[in-house]
């Protein structure tokens, strides 16, 4: 990255990251993830935690969490423009619509339309999972889930 920011001295890396229990049991709903395990699931978004960690550790890059965007919170607003800023151009309220109009709410096995539409409910997704499921994402996203603030609630 060092040889890009040389390269690109205006280059700004936004990062979105997500609740693990959302993103684990979202995987299960689309057909390119649908025939993984459970666990390598829990194993791909665990390992999203290195890049969560060398963007939080560079000033080209900013981390933003995909709640904030729904809440349009203003620390994502304040994300986003500090990166709008890092490539010379300005920020505008306009640039929101189209990371709104992207949402695509998927919907787990068992989970009802009104609670996979609302972000508040699909981070219960996990009271759909068996024993064995809840012991692999613990065992597995634990540390990268406590690192990033969020709660494992059968856990906490």
């Amino acid at each position: 990255a060092l040889g890009l920011t040389m390269a690109c001295p205006r280059l700004s890396i936004c990062y979105i990251v997500r609740n693990g229990i959302e993103v684990v049991s979202s995987y299960a709903s689309f057909d390119n993830f649908r025939h993984i395990s459970f666990e390598r699931c829990c194993r791909i978004w665990s390992s999203r935690y290195d890049m969560i960690q060398y963007v939080t550790y560079n000033d080209h890059c900013t981390l933003l969490r995909y709640e904030w965007l729904h809440q349009e919170h203003e620390r994502f607003i304040a994300g986003l423009t500090e990166a709008f800023v890092r490539c010379g151009l300005e920020f505008d309220a306009n640039c929101l619509k189209p990371l709104k109009t992207r949402f695509h709410p998927t919907r787990f096995d068992g989970e009802s339309r009104a609670d996979a539409r609302d972000l508040a409910r699909r981070k219960e997704r996990w009271k759909l999972w068996t024993d064995e499921q809840r012991s692999q994402f613990t065992e597995i996203c634990g540390e990268s889930m406590m690192q990033l603030g969020y709660s494992i609630p059968w856990v906490d």
